[in-house]
Parts: C-alpha cells; sequence; structure tokens
C-alpha cells in the first residue's frame, strides 16, 4: 500500500497484491525443468483516474547446461482505465483531450521475460506493454502506451573465507519515445544475514 502527497487533493494512492509458488510436482529441480505461477493486482488513484491491472503470470525454469539456468516466463492479463469525467470543469463539452462520456476501458496486456542465472551471475530481458495499447478514449488523441524495455545484469564477488561478498549490478531501461535510463547498483552481503545498498541513477 502506497499513498503519496497526503493532504493533498487527489493525490497518489496504490494498491498491490502479488502471489507466486511453484506448479507442484515430484523432484522439481532445475535439470528435469519445473513451472511456477502467479497472481498479480495493481490498483492506482491518481487525481478522476484509476488504473486496475489484472494478471496471470507463467515462468519455466531448466538448467541449459552445467550450472547455468533459464527461466521464462510470460505477465499477461486485462487493464482497467476509469475516470470521473463529472469532476472535470471545461469550457467545451467536446474537448477530445477528457475523452469520451464513457468512462470505463479494458486492454488487454501482455509482458515476456527472461532470466539467465549461475551462483554468482544474473541477467534478464523483459518488455512491458508489448501490445502497445492506444488509450485515447481515456486520455485524448495521440495517447498511447509505449514499449518498455528492462535490461539488468550482476555479478557477486565472494571473500576467499565467504564470509561477505560484494555485488554490483546494472539495468538500462528504454523505451522508443523516452530518454534511456541506468541504475547502477552496489551490494555488500555480510554472510546472507546483513545487506547494505547503493544505488545511483542516470536518466
Amino acid at each position: 500500500y502506497r499513498n503519496q502527497w497526503v493532504g493533498f487533493d487527489g493525490n497518489p494512492i496504490t494498491q498491490y497484491l502479488s502471489v507466486q509458488a511453484p506448479i507442484p510436482r515430484r523432484n522439481r529441480n532445475f535439470h528435469k525443468g519445473y513451472s511456477s505461477t502467479g497472481l498479480y493486482i495493481e490498483n492506482d488513484i491518481t487525481g478522476i483516474t484509476r488504473y486496475t491491472g489484472y494478471y496471470l503470470n507463467y515462468a519455466y525454469h531448466r538448467a541449459m547446461v552445467k550450472d547455468l539456468y533459464v527461466s521464462v516466463g510470460l505477465f499477461a492479463g486485462a487493464m482497467q482505465y476509469t475516470y470521473d469525467r463529472g469532476a472535470v470543469t471545461i469550457g467545451n463539452v467536446f474537448d477530445n483531450a477528457i475523452g469520451a462520456t464513457k468512462s470505463r476501458f479494458i486492454y488487454p496486456d501482455v509482458n515476456p521475460a527472461i532470466w539467465l542465472h549461475n551462483e554468482n551471475f544474473y541477467a534478464g530481458l523483459s518488455i512491458k506493454n508489448v501490445v502497445g495499447n492506444s488509450l485515447k478514449k481515456v486520455y485524448g488523441v495521440n495517447s498511447r502506451l509505449a514499449r518498455h524495455y528492462y535490461l539488468n545484469a550482476g555479478y557477486r564477488w565472494l571473500a576467499q573465507d565467504k564470509s561477505f561478498s560484494i555485488i554490483p549490478s546494472v539495468m538500462l531501461k528504454f523505451s522508443p519515445y523516452g530518454t534511456p535510463g541506468v541504475d547502477v547498483n552496489l551490494m555488500y552481503d555480510y554472510m546472507n544475514k546483513f545487506v547494505l545498498g547503493l544505488s545511483y541513477r542516470f536518466v
């Protein structure tokens, strides 16, 4: 649950619910391959608009070669956008920036991803808003969800006595109509009991 800018009218309020688990099978392991599934629900209210997402996700995990594993996943569902047009005061009732008289719209959504990892290394690629839905009925002309690409990788350097490890990582974020962003991260892990992290974002 997140409540931002408390005290301001129309402040953003967001709720998330996420549940996931492996699909039961005997002797589940990476070498024979196994599947997992989950449910994700998100509700976001900002001003006169509300976004609600309902998603089911599926992932398949398997060893590629010795000590290198791959996970392929699909995050799919529906997005619902609603807005209270009655809360908007406009001079022209035909203003297309406000959208149509209908106040609820549902769109399909698909988000694939792939993840490679071993004991000390990981790398992944995911794509958000693959469908690229047009939202002109909600936000007006030329409103469309752009595809977003996320590429991340990290590596763990383990001390010789295995008492601590240093984990640098990087995430590259890109969309066709925006400025690429880079997150550079560094974590210190003490015996899997205490973790301290630093992050710097270039936008």
